[in-house]
């Protein structure tokens, strides 16, 4: 864990804290995570991503007004503290994913879920690309799977991606595998009929 990983206060509730320290919390419990992460410990990992989540909606509530048509915030976030928002956002939801892949029943419905979240903010990020597509591959959406992974191969990072190449494969031969099934069915189909003589 990095030495700037410190312990986070154990308060709950966002309420009384300045944006700026509601985004302080969110990076440390990511760090957290990151930490228990290394350790195989996946389960507290995922509570510690998804309190730094808590802290980071709270930046978003924090800027809003409760009042419909006026803004809150005499000042909005700055496009360099927006950008430190996005990433922490986009890695606790990216982390999500990969800790749900690592259970022994994985749920891709919601892998596919945080990794949707991830990509709204970083459209390109190969990891979240990469998890998207096998969730999509074990969910049985093999040709958007591939399509997904084949956007990932392309960028920086992807191209000498083993575990990319690998899906890429997977997805490649299953669906070789369909077509060759309904070619199959197709053929049983249209058959024609054996025809019997009846003897004299």
């Amino acid at each position: 864990m990095s030495s700037s990983c410190v312990a986070a206060n154990s308060e709950d509730s966002r309420n009384g804290i300045t944006w700026q320290e509601s985004l302080v919390r969110a990076e440390t419990f990511k760090c957290e995570g990151n930490g228990l992460y290394k350790t195989k410990e996946y389960k507290k990992a995922m509570g510690k991503y998804h309190r730094a989540l808590f802290y980071l909606r709270g930046i978003e509530n924090n800027l809003r007004s409760p009042f419909p048509g006026i803004v809150q915030s005499p000042k909005p976030l700055s496009s360099e503290d927006q950008s430190r928002v996005n990433q922490v956002t986009v890695d606790c939801y990216n982390n999500l994913a990969a800790c749900l892949l690592q259970s022994e029943e994985p749920s891709y419905k919601r892998i596919l879920e945080c990794c949707d979240k991830a990509l709204e903010l970083s459209p390109s990020n190969v990891k979240a690309l990469f998890r998207k597509g096998v969730a999509l591959y074990h969910l049985h959406n093999t040709e958007k799977a591939l399509a997904i992974l084949k956007q990932a191969s392309v960028l920086p990072g992807g191209k000498s991606d083993a575990n990319i190449s690998k899906y890429i494969k997977l997805c490649n031969e299953e669906i070789v595998r369909q077509e060759e099934e309904l070619k199959s069915r197709c053929k049983a189909m249209f058959a024609a009929p054996k025809q019997t003589h009846s003897s004299t």
